[in-house]
């Protein structure tokens, strides 16, 4: 009975130590993008933006996803933003494959888990550790089908 009680003390104790973990207050990304001539550019809210990778399938999905959405509504900017290790003619070619014409964008300040999705609309700001779906999309912009 004793060992019983220890395991359930103990279980208690890591699942709290879980859920503060999960929801502990995360920094908010940096948002600081250069393009291939190293210009500063500054985001222009409402503005979708996605720090995704070639390499990594489901930011494939993200991207055209998100491009289907900004041109729905072209009013909502789209950042895509790339690693620095990354050549701008092998991006380039990479989103011209996906059927995206963009620039992509660079930053220094990479999160820990790709893709990331930041949506911003006047004051409010919302980071996702992946890619949301077209719904998720239309309720946080407030747009109708």
């Amino acid at each position: 009975m004793r060992n019983f009680l220890i395991d359930i003390v103990f279980s208690l104790l890591l699942a709290t130590g879980i859920l503060f973990w999960q929801h502990r207050p995360l920094t908010p990304t940096p948002l600081n993008f250069r393009d291939i001539e190293a210009n500063d550019i500054q985001v222009q809210a409402p503005a979708i933006i996605l720090f995704c990778d070639w390499n990594i399938k489901s930011s494939h999905r993200a991207i055209q996803l998100y491009q289907r959405f900004h041109q729905a509504h072209p009013d909502i900017t789209l950042y895509l933003v790339h690693q620095q290790t990354q050549t701008n003619d092998d991006l380039t070619g990479f989103l011209i494959n996906l059927g995206v014409y963009t620039t992509p964008l660079y930053s220094n300040d990479w999160p820990s888990q790709v893709p990331k999705t930041i949506l911003i609309q006047n004051d409010m700001r919302q980071e996702f550790h992946h890619s949301l779906h077209y719904t998720q999309l239309m309720e946080f912009f407030q747009k109708e089908f």
